[in-house]
């Protein structure tokens, strides 16, 4: 119950806010960030009345002009269409992202930053979704760990997978949390502010702390998209490798063990590649902990299942730690 109400109270927010292209607060109405489509069309017409004029008289620098902007055009539309889709044929069916917060998955003035998160987000998302055998996998996973990680880290973080290393459970948090950051970022906020005369008015502003603290935010999520893209295709490599060895084989303790040594051949591979994958664990506690602290200021309410992140940092250090001495165990 508190897994479904702390994932998706955050869209109490915009109940105050009409689902439109505008929304109103008091006398003051605004405009919600443009979409791709529509900065796709902002290009310069080099041959209109309102062209710069830099450019009259001059064929030649007219018709490079032409050629610069036909090409930004170019890109701006495939920047467009590529959003678009993401949009409505993915981040809204699954509830990843709502009807207002779709106004802001595209940040207009961080496009680079931006488009690039989104682009490695959809390629290991798609590669997941694409990926067979998650059904007999599980037999293995079952058998990975003595005491599985997720039993000892639910109660610590809110909501873990059983399988700790599902990586489609981080990915669909990691589009939830940057469309609700990257929203709280770029939207004004009001606060009253006495006019010359005295009388208190409603102002709009751009750079308050909470716009400050959901940039760091999403900044923060934005550079993390990198480690899960590197420790994804580590994670997705080695399940596929599991999977080509359980054919004709009953799984037991002993026999993943196998597996596990015969995947890795050595105790030093074996160390970095759960290095990877239990570090990036970390990284994700320590943005899910700015999240959480974040939505209960906003929503003045207060999260169970948390603990702090000095504790799941040292709980993830102390599995990591027993995993590497059961790999030492494993290959002596």
């Amino acid at each position: 119950m508190f897994t479904r109400v702390f994932y998706n109270d955050i869209r109490l927010i915009y109940l105050n806010i009409i689902n439109s292209d505008k929304f109103q607060i008091g006398d003051i109405e605004m405009n919600s960030e443009k979409t791709a489509s529509e900065i796709a069309e902002a290009v310069i017409d080099g041959s209109s009345a309102n062209a710069p004029g830099y450019l009259n008289g001059n064929p030649r620098r007219k018709e490079a002009e032409k050629e610069r902007q036909e090409l930004k055009k170019k890109k701006l539309e495939q920047e467009a269409a590529f959003f678009d889709d993401l949009i409505d044929n993915l981040l809204i069916p699954k509830g990843l992202v709502t009807e207002k917060e779709k106004s802001f998955v595209f940040i207009q003035e961080n496009a680079a930053a931006s488009k690039k998160f989104w682009e490695v987000w959809l390629a290991n998302y798609n590669k997941l979704q694409d990926m067979d055998g998650k059904i007999p996998l599980k037999s293995y996973i079952d058998h990975e760990f003595d005491v599985k990680p997720s039993i000892q880290l639910k109660e610590k973080m809110c909501s873990v997978p059983d399988n700790i290393f599902e990586m489609d459970f981080y990915f669909e948090r990691l589009a939830r949390f940057a469309a609700d950051f990257q929203t709280e970022w770029k939207t004004p906020h009001f606060y009253m502010k006495k006019n010359q005369s005295g009388a208190n008015v409603l102002k709009e502003e751009y750079e308050t702390p909470r716009n400050i603290e959901a940039e760091q935010i999403v900044l923060k999520i934005w550079d993390l998209i990198n480690d899960f893209d590197t420790v994804n295709t580590l994670v997705m490599d080695y399940y596929s490798k599991v999977l080509n060895e359980l054919p004709g084989k009953t799984i037991d303790t002993e026999n993943s063990k196998q597996i596990y040594m015969d995947i890795f051949g050595n105790a030093r591979t074996a160390k970095v590649f759960e290095q990877n994958r239990f570090g990036l664990l970390k990284e994700y506690g320590t943005v899910l902990f700015l999240v959480k602290d974040n939505w209960e200021k906003r929503l003045e309410r207060k999260y169970d299942n948390f603990t702090c992140i000095e504790d799941v940092s040292d709980t993830i250090d102390t599995i990591l730690e027993n995993r590497l001495q059961q790999i030492d165990s494993m290959f002596s």
